[in-house]
């Protein structure tokens, strides 16, 4: 099993303000979209606050940020982003709000004086932060300082701000520039930003070495982002819990790698036979339902060649030590143990990943069950294909939560057909691959009523439509992935876009080539972003490489 990290729980609290509609200085084009990007990534991260701001006085910029430093309470750790203008004078950094009044006509010796009265002071920030005692400080200043070069009011140079619980990052150092001239959505910063800032168990030192190295290759070396280290807590983890975050214009290799079967239906520890369900662990090591052979096989990362039995194995049967026709698998991180759908024998059962297991247990019996989630909380949640519903369950308990379908086989949004495999969100929100349906539904918490957010439009090889949908796959973004399964393709729908997908692999027919699938079953992602797919009918798994 992966080392597990630890994680002592924190409030995560961020306030995010964004300012490009200047009223006399030159206008910036990505603050808005950078700071919504950013706010709403946040949330998705399990932020407990992620407070946007866009555009505002200086009047009110100093009320918000007194609003927010209340809102702060000892052991809390703490985001501050600003984008837009950012100005250098006399060892201070000031952050410019919307009505800055502009310099054209002040003289060189009256800027101080100006921008005491007409910006924030950003170390003035800090400071007020630290006096509440949060643990840790992490302020972002995306600014742009071109506005004074262009007016040679005065050169612009860094001026790191020195706190010993902060983090402080710079867009860009003191003999660089942002640019925002560029017909991005989101400035560079941002861009990079949002790509690694939501990478599972990675600190945030990390996170932004990863951020510098992307700005300066996009940039060729002419913006270069500036941290200052802090000196005292390190291993700062913003996103504890296993999570994909691929920009919304991610893409993958076309041509796959097998990394498990490819050898034809059978038996051997190097070949799979229907396999269904997988999971990939933190160090990519991938779990497999091998449907046919009634076990649960292993696959390491550096040896592709031969799995391990790690479940089943002992023929088709009933026994506390088989397994009938297993179709999903997961890790319960907290015991160390499997929890598997053993759909043939209509039942959920646990299987220690300790050395010398040799069989499992029962947790749930009588129920045609098909796929598996679970959330931070440990509730485990099965879709049951014969009552086409999904159900909670706390471990360790036979009383359930219906929190989707449960009201017969049907297309109303109130009803599933065939339920296949799910996604649960840090939200509680779960997400059914609903079969029959030819459609993939969401369920907020606590609903009677789904909604469609992927095909729903009959069987179809357009890109509107699915052709019975099984594995499924939500990124902190709230992008959806989906194996189309007789249309031989991944397709992805960005969050909000309920009319069609793209694919992004697959979809060159139904073959045993490299960038081909024959029924696709379940998928999922590395924390890197690779891309993992069962190949049912060429009884192998495929791994497609984010580039």
């Amino acid at each position: 099993m992966a080392t597990k990290l630890t994680f002592e729980p924190r409030r995560k609290l961020a306030l995010v303000i964004g300012i490009g509609d200047y009223e006399n200085v030159t206008k910036l084009r990505n603050p808005q979209n950078d700071a919504k990007a950013l706010s709403s990534l946040l949330q998705r991260m399990g932020f407990n606050t992620a407070e946007q701001q866009l555009d505002k006085t200086c009047a009110q910029l100093k009320n918000i940020l007194v609003d927010f430093e209340h809102s702060i309470e000892s052991n809390d750790i703490v985001l501050l982003y600003f984008a837009g203008h950012g100005v250098t004078s006399e060892g201070q950094y000031y952050l410019l709000p919307k009505d800055f009044p502009g310099m054209d006509a002040v003289r060189p010796l009256e800027t101080p004086a100006l921008l005491k009265r007409n910006a924030i002071n950003a170390q003035d920030i800090l400071n007020n932060l630290g006096d509440r005692n949060p643990y840790f400080i992490i302020f972002l200043l995306d600014c742009d300082s071109q506005y004074l070069n262009a007016n040679k009011a005065q050169s612009v140079e860094l001026t790191a701000m020195h706190n010993v619980d902060s983090l402080i990052a710079f867009a860009c150092a003191s003999d660089t520039l942002v640019d925002d001239k560029s017909e991005q959505q989101n400035s560079l910063f941002m861009k990079h930003l949002l790509k690694h800032l939501a990478t599972t168990s990675v600190d945030i030192e990390n996170v932004l070495r990863d951020v510098t190295n992307g700005v300066m290759e996009d940039s060729n070396s002419k913006q270069i982002p500036y941290v200052c280290i802090p000196l005292k807590h390190k291993n700062i983890y913003l996103c504890e819990q296993a999570g994909v975050n691929s920009p919304a214009n991610a893409t993958w290799a076309q041509q796959g790698v097998t990394i498990a079967g490819g050898h034809g239906a059978g038996s051997g520890t190097n070949q799979l036979s229907w396999p269904q369900g997988l999971f990939v662990d933190d160090d990519q090591t991938v779990i497999i339902t091998d449907f046919l052979n009634h076990r649960i096989i292993q696959w390491n990362k550096d040896d592709t060649t031969n799995g391990k039995v790690v479940a089943g194995g002992n023929g088709q049967g009933n026994r506390l030590n088989q397994l009938n026709q297993p179709t999903d698998v997961l890790i319960d991180r907290e015991t160390g143990s499997l929890i598997i759908c053993d759909w043939g024998n209509r039942r959920v059962v646990q299987w220690s990943r300790r050395s010398g297991t040799t069989q499992g247990k029962i947790l749930i019996d009588d129920i045609k069950c098909w796929g598996l989630a679970m959330d931070e909380q440990r509730y485990l949640y099965v879709s049951d294909t014969g009552k086409h519903e999904v159900r909670r369950y706390q471990l360790g308990e036979k009383n359930s939560t219906l929190v989707a379908g449960g009201n017969g086989s049907g297309d109303g949004l109130n009803q599933l057909n065939r339920p296949r495999y799910l996604f649960v969100d840090r939200q509680q929100n779960v997400y059914v691959s609903d079969r029959n349906n030819q459609r993939v539904m969401k369920w907020n918490k606590g609903t009677k009523e789904g909604r469609v957010i992927a095909g729903g439009q009959g069987e179809g090889t357009a890109l509107t439509q699915l052709y019975y949908a099984y594995g499924i796959f939500v990124d902190i973004l709230g992008t959806l992935y989906v194996a189309d399964s007789l249309n031989h393709r991944v397709m992805r729908w960005t969050q909000g876009d309920k009319k069609q997908g793209t694919v992004i692999v697959g979809g060159h027919g139904q073959g045993a080539g490299a960038n081909q699938f024959n029924c696709l079953r379940g998928l999922s992602f590395d924390r890197h972003g690779n891309l993992y797919v069962v190949d049912e009918n060429n009884h192998r798994v495929q791994r497609f490489s984010i580039k």
